[in-house]
């Protein structure tokens, strides 16, 4: 049998045409490139794919397509996503937009851009330092940081003295950072910027008006100071978290929906500005809430915002609440008591069902701005209610609306005397405070 050969030079054209596949040209040509491009409507190159192996590229500028140049503008969502091996690459000015997810999955840390690219600044990222040319951090740039990161403002340099940082929305979602802090000036924390990440620590002493929605949802985040300029916190924002106490500065004006739920270890809320607002869902199932004074200027207790707080033993009402919401205090089982100030109208349904541990209620004595109402339901299952201390008296109990049920009774009313000499069930408070009980 004739023996058969396989020469090793059949193989040199396939290695020279892979080696002639240069990754860091600035231009590159139909059939000659590990790139994958598309011509827009504007007939601009759109870079779409990358099928090469290198760990180190250079965007290109140009792409040459039967003879035809094209400029490449722009890089499109998922470009690069999941070229596993790809650590860095080189941005040039050309590039005016990088698309969602573009390099999602590799493992740069390394980006060089040209300092007048707006869109891409947020590339600017090597290791946990910033360089001088760096504006922001562009959506998922981050994706795949580890460790600590500081951003000094000395160390950025921007357009005007006007011009401010920014972190885009899920710049470092699932990222394994554990720290971050910087003193430079932020105009917004983007939607999901930390959200399923390891991040503890978080400090911003710099400008910052508002942390987005989910900003730092299902991280570890443990520690959080905020810029006293901020003064919104987003829906959502430290979702099941592991912060135990929160400091809202002077400017905070509203706290959105569902902002701290499932924070099963805050223990601690303060307000330093009287007339923040407060959104439904709050502060649901934060577990471990002990101590928390809502502003002064608070106008409503929203629906289920402290639903399911078990901690919470005390709590004053501000004076300028009109209604309590449907659940707003459902399952508050270390709730021992609670006042209900003059200015409350409504208190909803299942208001305060479940608090299994209420004692007693203080009612006001009415308002010129109509009747109290009380759901049926809104003291549902407190087995242990058996004082409804009323500061009126058997006359002005006629201003309230009550519906009774189980718990809340007619037969629990005690009416408000300084000297106990009227007749019937009777209450007041003593020299250090205490309320006493009187039955004629």
């Amino acid at each position: 049998m004739r023996k058969r050969y396989l020469l090793p030079l059949m193989l040199i054209p396939v290695l020279l045409t892979s080696c002639s596949k240069n990754d860091n040209s600035e231009v590159q040509e139909a059939g000659k490139t590990n790139f994958e491009f598309a011509i827009d409507d504007s007939s601009n190159a759109v870079l779409t794919g990358y099928h090469g192996n290198s760990k180190s590229i250079t965007i290109p500028n140009q792409y040459v397509l039967n003879g035809v140049t094209y400029n490449v503008f722009k890089i499109a969502d998922n470009a690069f996503e999941n070229c596993t091996k790809l650590e860095s690459v080189t941005i040039p000015q050309m590039i005016m937009s990088i698309g969602k997810d573009a390099f999602k999955n590799t493992k740069i840390l390394n980006v060089q851009a040209d300092s007048t690219n707006k869109y891409v600044d947020g590339w600017l990222i090597e290791g946990t330092s910033v360089e001088k040319k760096t504006r922001g951090i562009a959506s998922y740039a981050l994706s795949n940081f580890q460790g600590e990161l500081v951003i000094n403002k000395e160390d950025i340099t921007l357009d005007s003295e006007n011009d401010m940082f920014s972190i885009s929305d899920a710049a470092f979602k699932g990222s394994s950072i554990t720290s971050f802090k910087s003193d430079a000036n932020y105009n917004y924390i983007g939607k999901q910027a930390f959200m399923n990440t390891t991040l503890e620590e978080f400090e911003t002493t710099g400008y910052l008006p508002y942390v987005s929605d989910y900003s730092f949802a299902n991280s570890n985040l443990s520690s959080c100071v905020l810029s006293n300029d901020a003064w919104l916190i987003g829906q959502f924002a430290f979702l099941d978290t592991n912060i135990t106490s929160i400091n809202l500065g002077a400017n905070v004006t509203y706290v959105s929906v569902g902002a701290f739920e499932d924070c099963s270890y805050l223990e601690d809320v303060t307000f330093a500005n009287p007339s923040a607002q407060i959104a439904a869902r709050a502060f649901k199932n934060a577990s471990s809430l002990k101590n928390i004074t809502l502003p002064s200027n608070l106008t409503s207790i929203s629906s289920e915002m402290f639903y399911g707080c078990l901690s919470l033993k005390s709590i004053e009402i501000p004076s300028n609440v009109s209604s309590i919401l449907g659940h707003a205090f459902y399952n508050c089982r270390s709730l021992t008591n609670i006042e209900i100030p003059t200015n409350v109208k409504n208190i909803s349904q299942l208001t305060f069902a479940e608090c299994i541990n209420l004692e007693y209620v203080i009612l006001p004595i009415g308002n010129a701005n109509g009747f109290l109402n009380i759901d049926e339901d809104a003291f549902k299952s407190d087995t242990k209610l058996s004082y409804i201390y009323y500061k009126g008296n058997q006359t002005t109990i006629e201003d309230l609306s009550l519906s009774y049920d189980k718990y809340f009774s007619e037969d629990n009313i005690y009416y408000y005397s300084e000297s106990f000499e009227e007749e019937g069930k009777l209450w007041r408070y003593n020299s250090e405070g205490v309320i006493e009980r009187y039955v004629s």
